[in-house]
């Protein structure tokens, strides 16, 4: 799969977006733990905060509890690269 970097920007820009709530422009654990459970829930999966705060840290790469844009931005072209 060709994902070019404009198009990497795009999709990390609208996603961030929507997992920021409250618009401080990061993503804490209780926006990413809603995120991720209602995202899971629709593919009727139930996760534990415990199983979401293990992959939020692997997202946190500075470990502040904050996921940035930058931080988000990482993960998603890792899993790009990941799966490709």
């Amino acid at each position: 799969m060709d994902i070019n970097n404009e198009m990497i920007d795009i999709i990390v820009e609208e996603e961030f977006k929507k997992i920021d709530t409250d618009k401080s422009r990061f993503i804490d654990f209780n926006e990413y733990r809603a995120s991720i459970k209602n995202s899971f829930k629709l593919l009727g999966i139930e996760m534990s905060d415990s199983a979401i705060e293990a992959h939020m840290k692997i997202i946190d790469s500075n470990n502040d509890k904050k996921i940035t844009k930058e931080e988000y931005r990482n993960y998603f072209i890792s899993s790009i690269n990941s799966n490709y």
